[in-house]
């Protein structure tokens, strides 16, 4: 099974003091938009796939609800 880690964005609502977002600045980085519905037709080709939403904190990602029914999360 192919697993993806696709970072959505860097913006993030905590400062955890474990997390090196914050230390090395990629919160203030810009966020760009993806095509997601490319990404799924691309990645079907390999099957059984799994993707993780990651970055800053996912849920504050402004397209999250499209994403996920881009991709059938």
């Amino acid at each position: 099974m192919l697993k993806i880690v696709a970072n959505l964005s860097w913006t993030c609502n905590y400062k955890c003091p474990y997390c090196w977002v914050h230390l090395c600045g990629l919160e203030k980085s810009q966020q760009r938009t993806h095509p997601w519905e490319e990404w799924r037709d691309a990645l079907a080709q390999f099957g059984q796939y799994k993707i993780d939403f990651s970055g800053g904190e996912p849920l504050l990602f402004p397209g999250v609800h499209a994403l996920a029914r881009a991709t059938g999360m």
